[in-house]
């Protein structure tokens, strides 16, 4: 397998896969969008809510905003968020503070709700990691591909702001590989029973 015409512009990363498999694309692709572990706001503790919004519909919201996700993994429970606005204005994800410096808000411009005046919006947030298998809030980034008709795979991928894209691949790959020396350990026990 061979990889040409690599291209990395803006978050968006694209090759052409020569001799390779169209499983392994489609494995990446899947492992991209979903086999990449990353932090998302989980819950929520309202301490006061005065808008004409329920908690949920905030918690959904708030929850869908990327966040930052380092290599490293860190406890969720040092991790926390919080929100304390007074209307009229817009709460914007740049207005949900963080005590972490590894874990933040990755995008800071996402209008939330509209608040007017008198209106108030108190919360505190706590944060999970998991797979974007498991919910969209945690999905990791985009992907997809096309073959030709002499096999040549054109590959793509997009981030959706918790690492460079470059860093979302080189995780990916190496989850896939782990997962893969997993299985076959786990066949070479069951093979030997």
């Amino acid at each position: 397998m061979k990889i040409a015409n690599y291209s990395d512009k803006k978050g968006k990363i694209s090759f052409d896969i020569i001799d390779g498999d169209v499983k392994f694309a489609n494995m990446l692709r899947r492992y991209l969008m979903g086999g990449v572990p990353v932090y998302a706001i989980d819950k929520i503790t309202v301490y006061e809510n005065s808008t004409s919004f329920f908690d949920e519909y905030i918690a959904h919201r708030i929850g869908m905003v990327p966040l930052t996700t380092p290599e490293a993994d860190l406890d969720p429970e040092g991790i926390g968020f919080y929100l304390d606005f007074a209307g009229p204005g817009t709460i914007y994800s740049k207005d949900i503070k963080t005590n972490s410096e590894a874990v933040k808000i990755a995008i800071d411009d996402v209008p939330i709700i509209r608040l007017l005046e008198g209106q108030i919006l108190r919360i505190e947030c706590k944060v999970k990691k998991d797979l974007g298998r498991n919910h969209a809030k945690f999905q990791s980034g985009i992907a997809s591909y096309g073959v030709d008709d002499d096999g040549t795979i054109h590959f793509w991928a997009e981030n959706l702001h918790h690492m460079e894209t470059i860093e979302l691949v080189k995780r990916a790959i190496k989850r896939m590989d782990a997962d893969v020396k997993e299985l076959g350990e786990k066949l070479k026990e069951g093979l030997s029973k």
